[in-house]
């Protein structure tokens, strides 16, 4: 299975993401703000969207409710928050859950975190694991 991610920040550690993705062998595309996220999801099938919280012209929630309302039920990526608030409470995660996140990565990333998220969410795809 051919993971297509779409990698949603408009900050730094894109990079650090990216990085961790390339090397888990997934096919990323990029956006930086929440209307390019929308625009490319309504184009194309993501298995997973990693979205940052905090942009310009459109938030991550804001852009994950207009996902989770426009997709079709059968196109629904799982949908992975992105903040760099290492404080976020109980009620943080019921708020972004009910806005339509599937999952929560603090920054700054690791790929222990990354491939968490593949394990998780995507069991059958063959990303970040061993070959033996």
């Amino acid at each position: 299975m051919t993971v297509h991610v779409l990698l949603v920040d408009d900050d730094l550690s894109k990079e650090i993401l990216a990085d961790f993705l390339e090397d888990m062998d997934v096919n990323i595309d990029f956006a930086e703000t929440g209307v390019e996220a929308c625009t490319q999801a309504l184009k194309n099938d993501y298995d997973v969207i990693f979205m940052d919280i905090v942009m310009p012209d459109m938030n991550g929630i804001d852009a994950t409710r207009y996902l989770r309302k426009n997709l079709n039920v059968d196109k629904q990526p799982k949908i992975v928050a992105s903040t760099g608030n290492a404080i976020i409470t109980r009620k943080g995660h019921d708020q972004l859950k009910a806005a339509g996140f599937d999952d929560v990565l603090i920054k700054p990333y690791t790929e222990d975190m990354v491939q968490r998220v593949f394990s998780q969410w995507l069991p059958d795809a063959t990303c970040g694991k061993q070959q033996s």
